[in-house]
């Protein structure tokens, strides 16, 4: 697996310091598609990144990266990266380090306007699928599924700049979803109401049966 050098991510921060508009959030929103599931079945996840607040009239998303981490400590699988930035020079859906997903990223190395995702009328952008993907939890609770700090997450002024050139996104914000898991499956109405009726009748039959039991000669067999 390919590796980005964390100097380079430090010297294009430095770099790109001092051309920065000032005002702008990358926001990462994580999205569980199931509210409640049972223990051994999957679960799938979403994370959707947004630019808000820029002071520039035009700029692309050079570099993103972020983390997913769950409440309990659950592994979590390598992921996807979102269509919008599958064409990047380099994509990773991210690497299981014992805690969290760690650096799920996607870089663009070369100016290359095309591929680029940005905006030319300013302020926002998004929100974009950053990143999916799905794993089975371990643990029965209410699981708390959260975007955490990667490396730089880095942004242009000017689209078509390279990353480390053009404007970094200072601010970050991180949001999460929650899910619960169920330590045992929960029957179906209709599959109690089979039950209920299944112990009636298995009752009413014995009752039948002991009824006869009283009634035969043997039973009177000591009057």
């Amino acid at each position: 697996m390919i590796s980005i050098p964390r100097t380079a991510i430090l010297v294009g921060l430095l770099l790109s310091l001092t051309n920065r508009a000032m005002g702008e959030i990358i926001t990462f929103n994580v999205n569980v598609t199931q509210t409640s599931i049972n223990l051994g079945q999957s679960v799938d996840w979403q994370i959707f990144a947004t630019v808000s607040g820029s002071t520039a009239s035009n700029f692309g998303i050079a570099s993103i990266a972020a983390s997913l981490t769950d409440s309990f400590g659950n592994t979590l699988t390598a992921g996807s990266i979102g269509t919008p930035f599958t064409d990047y020079s380099f994509t990773t859906g991210g690497t299981w380090d014992g805690a969290s997903l760690t650096e799920i990223a996607a870089v663009l190395f070369a100016q290359n306007n095309a591929v680029v995702e940005a905006s030319n009328t300013g302020g926002n952008l998004g929100p974009l699928l950053f990143a999916s993907g799905s794993y089975t939890p371990t643990t029965a609770g209410l699981h708390t599924l959260s975007a955490t700090a990667g490396s730089a997450n880095t942004f242009f002024t000017a689209i078509g700049q390279t990353f480390g050139v053009g404007d970094v996104a200072f601010t970050t914000a991180f949001n999460s979803d929650t899910f619960t898991v169920n330590a045992a499956a929960v029957p179906e109405p209709s599959t109690l109401l089979f039950l209920s009726a299944a112990t009636l009748i298995a009752g009413t039959r014995y009752g039948r049966s002991l009824k006869k039991s009283n009634r035969s000669p043997s039973s009177r067999s000591g009057e």
